[in-house]
């Protein structure tokens, strides 16, 4: 069976249709009208019958992207279908084909039922069969000698006055005759003057609908019309139909010389304007005007000849002429060249101009691109003043008058005008709203000395510029929605312009969906629901021309990758890791980026050290940085983990999976704990100064790892670190620092590790302590209490000595601010009055330190002189004394002797010993005051108060 295509029957038949089908396609559109139903079109059609040739169409499933129909029609002995498959399983056309004749009217219904659809739904199209009652002719406005062929078409009606759709099956019989000389009225290939020929043999590009007429040597509904000679021409087109009765259409066509007058036939001037009349071929050549006569023409009808023929004159084949009369007729002679012209006795051609002087009422203005006041910033415009007569008609706009157009210096920067002021070529620079003011002033004489006004017209124009209009994102890359993966909802944002939107796309209901509201349209809000590749149209109400596009593609998962980004924290923070699943931004080019927006896409979590690192699902953090989503891991010990991230993505009937891996630490917080805040010390005094936390090594590049203590005045103090390889606890760094002079410091300690590859945003810790190198200005001795007793009335301890038991004595010495030196081992202290009777000095060894090393590092925690009792009773006053430095201490650390050497400075503590059988409570408290050790004053740091 022969097909015709159904665009080429709506190009000759009914365009009724194709206007329906831009309005439906704009309701589909329309967000408030949005539907994901199909639908066939045309829903319906009318057809006539079969009278040899079957006349059919072809219909079309629209919406959706199923493509699996079965079809068929409810009345095969009248209406057959026959479906046009683009593969085995997709068939959304199918040819309508009428195939018997009858003279009633009957209604065939044309189903396609959708397989496999979820709905099962079936889709119907009302096929109308019937005879036409009438028919007529549609034809060219103009038709020129050699010019393009004609095409002549048929239009057949109904009773009703429906077009039919379609009547390519119809033959028809065409003639042509010459008014006023008898011609061949038989059109056949032969005629000179009627060619009538098919359409496939005249314009080849189009679909084959003549096709079968043409092999029979028949016509059908359109002919194409190739005259050869000037004249008038009535052109006949007949149906024959058995048993029916003949419908006829006849018209008339006029083929015309291949000259035209430019500007126009049809002149109207200001008085004393001027017009440059022309002639050009129909091929765009310049033809010699040869000669001219002016007429005027009175209101009767009746034309003379002019007595102004001075204000007109020939110039290298133009007419130039000025309007000086109210209405008059230029007869303008023409050579003729043209072969089977017919010529008159000069072989001439006379053409005719009218012209018309006219009085200037009012101006006009007309801006290209849609004639809209509301223009785009940065966009080029040509404004056009017109100027109108009392007939509201459009004057020519001669070079000679002049007009005064200003446009708001601030919106626009004019790139050129005319010499008259009527056309300007402007450029809209910044938002802001204005006034075009154009004011006529006048016609300049022929010797352009003055300008002659003897009316008066101006117009102004408000015009509003606006900011370009834009959509945010101006890309949209986005994850299919699968079972796992919830219906995306992305908002949208408008920019610009009016701010009078219209939201669109340019792809089905079942792939995405746009929904906005008139009142907020700068909003609007995008469902995806299947994968695709399409836009997001923005337009303006308020001007047709600002538009935007959006581009959304929607794709699987190609891969997933993490960001670099801080991936060390403290213990009881959080660390939030951005991921990033990618997708083919362009898939020809193998561009790869990032989905736009993937939190609704859920991996899985894999943690190797989990007692180190949990993963924290709540609260969610929205996607920052270079990530479309982010995880969030709580860090519960110190050390590192290996994090593994998975993604299953389903590709057809595959499922793939999709790895990467990253590693996260966690450490302590960074505290000096040793001292807490400040140290005191004297020259040549030694201490261990501990910093507990940092960040630890990042184990994929343990040579970026530092650890520094940075002094205020480092040439005061000599620092070094001690590096302990079997140190139990791996967050503590230890220092040891000296007193060198007398100062005061600022110690900052910093720890941390280089950025690298794997960590590029490294942690980096710090801290500060205050280390004070002082010199020793009191001295203090204390009784050691070895047990408590109970407390008396003035809540004062009671301690007695007896036998030959040992006791100690501890030394605290202190600075000026009455800070307590807290190492001072450099200092030589002597202890003086040690009664033989009372002490023993056989063992005596002098000052002594006991020191701690447990924590990690060392720490003196006394500083004391232990004495042995000989069991004797009486009083004692012990005296120590501190005279200077060491100076085998202060050579050993390559220490000179201090410049300013302190003064001498001594303590005493009173000592009764007696038998244990002589204490009494009374006693004890009397003597309390004055026997008693010394109290203790002054203020130390909270490490070194112990007692």
């Amino acid at each position: 069976m022969w097909r015709c295509r159904p665009h080429v029957v709506m190009l000759f038949g009914t365009m009724k249709y194709a206007w329906a089908l831009l309005l439906l396609t704009i309701c589909c559109l329309s967000p408030k009208h949005a539907t994901s139903t199909l639908l066939l079109y045309p829903p319906r059609i009318l057809l006539p019958y079969n009278y040899g040739i079957p006349s059919n169409i072809t219909i079309s499933v629209i919406g959706g992207v199923h493509c699996s129909f079965e079809w068929k029609s409810t009345n095969p002995n009248i209406v057959v279908v026959d479906p046009i498959c683009e593969s085995e399983d997709c068939c959304r056309e199918a040819i309508v084909s009428v195939v018997s004749s009858s003279s009633s009217r009957i209604s065939t219904r044309v189903i396609a039922v959708a397989k496999g659809h979820s709905e099962n739904q079936i889709l119907q199209c009302e096929v109308i069969t019937d005879n036409p009652t009438s028919i007529e002719l549609t034809k060219p406005d103009e038709i020129y000698l050699n010019g393009v062929p004609a095409v002549l078409s048929v239009v057949a009606k109904d009773k009703f006055e429906n077009v039919f759709d379609s009547i390519n099956g119809l033959i028809f019989q065409w003639s042509a005759k010459s008014e006023g000389n008898p011609l061949d009225t038989q059109a056949t290939h032969g005629n000179d003057n009627l060619e009538p020929e098919s359409l496939l043999e005249a314009l080849p590009s189009f679909p084959k609908c003549n096709s079968e007429l043409e092999r029979r040597s028949m016509l059908g509904h359109t002919v194409v019309f190739t005259p050869k000679k000037l004249g008038r021409y009535s052109i006949r087109a007949h149906l024959n139909r058995r048993n029916l009765i003949d419908l006829e259409a006849t018209d008339t066509v006029f083929v015309k010389f291949p000259v035209k007058i430019l500007p126009s036939s049809s002149i109207d001037l200001i008085k004393f304007a001027n017009v440059d009349i022309a002639v050009e071929s129909y091929n765009g050549n310049k033809i010699d005007i040869l000669s001219y006569e002016r007429r005027l023409v009175n209101s009767d009808s009746n034309s003379k000849a002019a007595s102004s023929n001075g204000l007109a004159y020939r110039e290298n084949g133009v007419l130039k002429v000025t309007g000086i009369q109210f209405a008059e007729m230029v007869e303008i002679a023409v050579p003729n060249s043209l072969e089977n012209f017919p010529r008159s006795s000069s072989n001439d051609y006379t053409l005719y101009a009218s012209i018309e002087v006219k009085r200037p009422v009012k101006l006009g203005f007309r801006i290209s691109k849609g004639d809209f006041s509301t223009l785009e910033e940065m966009q080029i415009y040509v404004v056009t003043v017109e100027i109108f007569g009392e007939d509201n008609l459009v004057i020519y706009p001669s070079d000679n008058i002049r007009i005064t157009t200003t446009f708001p210096s601030s919106l626009f920067y004019v790139n050129s005008t005319t010499s008259n002021g009527t056309f300007h070529v402007v450029q809209a620079l910044v938002p802001g709203k204005g006034t075009i003011k154009a004011e006529y002033k006048g016609v300049l004489t022929s010797d352009s000395s003055s300008v002659k006004n003897f009316d008066e017209a101006s117009a102004t124009l408000e015009v509003t510029v606006c900011q370009k209009l834009e959509i945010s994102p101006k890309f949209l890359l986005l994850p299919t929605a699968s079972d796992s993966v919830q219906l995306q909802e992305i908002r949208l944002m408008a920019s610009g312009g009016t701010g009078n939107y219209k939201w669109t796309t340019d792809t089905s209901k079942e792939i995405a969906l746009i929904n906005f509201d008139d009142a907020i349209s700068h909003v609007a809000y995008l469902k995806i629901f299947n994968e695709s590749d399409f836009n997001v149209i923005l337009s303006d109400s308020n001007n047709l021309n600002f538009i935007a596009k959006s581009q959304v593609s929607v794709q699987n998962v190609l891969d997933i990758e993490v960001y670099p980004s801080v991936v060390e924290s403290q213990i009881g923070n959080v660390i939030i890791l951005p991921v990033a699943f990618l997708a083919y931004e362009d898939k020809e080019k193998k561009i790869v980026r990032k989905f736009d927006d993937c939190s609704m896409l859920k991996p899985t979590v894999e943690i190797i050290e989990k007692h180190l690192i949990s993963l924290d699902e709540e609260p969610h953090v929205p996607a920052f940085g270079k990530g479309c989503t982010n995880l969030q891991f709580k860090c519960k010990a110190p050390g590192y983990s290996r994090v593994n991230i998975y993604y299953e993505s389903r590709v057809g009937h595959d499922v793939v999976k999709h790895k990467t891996t990253t590693v996260l630490a966690c450490f302590k917080p960074l505290k000096p704990v040793h001292p807490v805040r400040v140290a005191v010390l004297p020259i040549g005094g030694t201490k261990e100064i501990a910093f507990e936390g940092g960040p630890r090594k990042w184990p994929l590049y343990k040579d970026g790892h530092f650890a520094k203590l940075v002094a205020s005045k480092p040439e005061i103090i000599d620092v070094q670190i001690i590096k302990d390889p079997i140190r139990y606890n791996r967050d503590l760094t230890v220092f040891r620092v000296v007193c060198k002079e007398l100062g005061e410091n600022t110690l900052t300690f910093k720890i941390g590790n280089e950025a690298s590859a794997t960590n590029p945003h490294p942690a980096k810790e710090e801290t500060t302590i205050k280390f004070i190198c002082s010199e020793p200005h009191t001295i203090h001795l204390k009784l050691v209490q070895k047990k408590k007793n109970n407390l008396l009335e003035d809540n004062i301890v009671k301690v007695p000595f007896y036998g030959e038991k040992l006791f100690s004595v501890d030394v605290w010495i202190k600075d000026e601010m009455g800070r307590k030196l807290s190492n001072i081992s450099s200092l030589h202290v002597e202890f003086e009055n040690l009664d033989k009777n009372l002490i023993e000095d056989t063992n005596f060894k002098g000052l002594q330190f006991y020191e701690n090393a447990v924590a990690g590092y060392r720490k003196i925690s006394r500083d004391y002189a232990e004495f042995k009792m000989t069991g004797n009773t009486g009083d004692l006053q012990l005296t120590a004394k501190v005279k200077s430095y060491k100076p085998e201490v202060l050579e050993q650390l390559e220490i000179s002797e201090p410049e300013h050497v302190f003064k001498e400075i001594s303590a005493s503590i009173d000592l009764k010993f007696v038998s244990l059988r002589d204490i009494s409570a009374g006693l004890y408290m009397k003597e309390e005051g004055s026997n008693g050790a010394q109290s203790e004053e002054g203020t130390c740091d909270e490490e070194s108060c112990t007692s």
